[in-house]
């Protein structure tokens, strides 16, 4: 059972078995996700680049990883990772837009496979052995990149040819484990970063609300895309009332209980650290079940009918999750003192994100405007 090892892992990898690719080529392919996605396809560079496709709304539909290659006659071309259960309808979608475009699109999730791998001495070890690692795969499309949503968190994002990734592998260090997905999936729970239709369901949530903005996935200098109205109106007006944060469960022995903290100075390193599982055993509440702040800073705003719900919970795993709460409810010097509960009044914490400060300057600056939203 991967429960075991989440107190003790400092570097790991996983292969992320829910997620296809969808190749997209011709004259016309970088245009035509110009006009789709909402980062710049004019940066994309030799790494891979995170995105979201909106609705005419501006919601979105899908968050995708695009990495640019070029063929045998220096032609480029472009690999769209996403979650696998969205497959189907990015794949139609992108049919439904192509219209007159030079444009191919096809559907490759057989031929590869996605992995993270987290930790500093794994990202090491990739980065060290990356040599050999190209002299096999040099006649065929590959990416080995830091993941771009959080590259200082969130390690290196590989994608690979199927028949490689055994061989791949079978090349780690004997420290560096090979753990289950859910292992990732917690992790980035962590930072608050969601991933996929169970985080995301289409044509619900705002880019900046899921931190699109702090992850890299949207660009304010490119020209006109699907759903760029709103998005582009929301940020430099400087209302996003509400954002998508980590939280967890919290062991009602926590505060009495000094033991993890002294492991995290002893290791900093760990992925997962004590603190985050002590509450292992208490079961996350539903997903779309409402969250509630309960603060002495808090009450004065708290009877404003106008504000709407304090918050919501949108997924999680065991006893971490993702959360789309409202910034004006949170302790704004430091988001993980902020009292939190569930619908059934458990007490949850708020993990503070590596964005924060940047929002804390925006706060201070009075780019924030509290209301419904």
């Amino acid at each position: 059972m991967f429960r075991s090892k989440l107190s003790t892992l400092t570097n790991c990898a996983v292969v992320l078995t829910n997620r296809s690719v969808v190749k997209v080529a011709g004259p016309h392919a970088s245009k035509f996700l110009q006009g789709l996605i909402t980062n710049d396809m004019n940066k994309i560079g030799t790494g891979s680049m995170y995105s979201f496709m909106l609705n005419s709304l501006g919601r979105v539909l899908f968050d995708i990883f695009v990495t640019s290659y070029k063929d045998e006659k220096s032609q480029p071309y472009y690999l769209l990772e996403c979650h696998s259960k969205v497959k189907d309808n990015l794949y139609k979608t992108l049919k439904v837009y192509k219209l007159k475009s030079a444009v191919t699109i096809e559907d490759l999730s057989p031929s590869f496979s996605v992995l993270s791998v987290l930790g500093k001495k794994s990202e090491s070890f990739v980065a060290e052995n990356k040599g050999s690692i190209l002299s096999e795969l040099k006649t065929q499309p590959f990416s080995i990149s830091k993941d771009p949503r959080c590259p200082e968190k969130m390690g290196l994002r590989l994608l690979l040819p199927q028949e490689h990734t055994k061989q791949f592998l079978g090349s780690l260090p004997q420290e560096m484990e090979i753990v289950p997905s859910e292992v990732y999936d917690m992790y980035r729970m962590r930072w608050g970063i969601a991933e996929g239709p169970e985080d995301l369901p289409a044509n619900t949530q705002l880019p900046l609300n899921i931190n699109g903005d702090y992850l890299n996935a949207v660009s304010f200098e490119k020209g006109c895309y699907i759903g760029q109205e709103l998005t582009a109106r929301t940020h430099h007006v400087g209302q996003v009332r509400r954002r998508f944060f980590g939280v967890c469960m919290k062991d009602p022995m926590e505060d009495q209980n000094s033991l993890s903290a002294e492991k995290e100075k002893r290791e900093p390193n760990l992925l997962l650290p004590p603190s985050l599982l002590s509450s292992i055993d208490i079961q996350v509440p539903p997903p779309q079940s409402t969250l509630s702040f309960q603060n002495s800073d808090y009450v004065q705003v708290k009877s404003d009918t106008k504000r709407g719900t304090d918050g919501e919970f949108i997924s999680g795993l065991l006893n971490m999750g993702i959360a789309r709460l409202r910034i004006d409810g949170l302790n704004f010097e430091n988001p993980s003192k902020t009292y939190l509960y569930d619908h059934l009044n458990r007490p949850m914490k708020v993990i503070t994100p590596i964005w924060w400060n940047s929002e804390l300057e925006k706060i201070r600056k009075g780019q924030f405007v509290t209301g419904r939203e």
